[in-house]
């Protein structure tokens, strides 16, 4: 199955070269543990828009990687 674990997904990812580390943390810090964009755009000192943009892109790659079967042990 191409899926599971949030974690296990994210860092799946990451080992396969989907996402960058930075990509996987954001993702896993934003849509997993409820950090709000605009706090981590400030601890980044990047702007919200730019940070935005960012998760946008890497939920694009995994989601493009998953559909794929990229991210699948079988």
């Amino acid at each position: 199955m191409p899926w599971g674990h949030p974690d296990f997904v994210l860092a799946a990812a990451v080992a396969r070269g989907v996402l960058s580390p930075a990509q996987a943390e954001l993702i896993g810090r934003n849509r997993l543990e409820g950090i709000p964009l605009a706090q981590i755009a400030g601890e980044l000192g990047i702007s919200h828009s730019a940070l935005c943009n960012r998760r946008k892109r890497a939920e694009k790659a995994i989601n493009d990687a998953i559909r794929q079967g990229h991210l699948s042990d079988s």
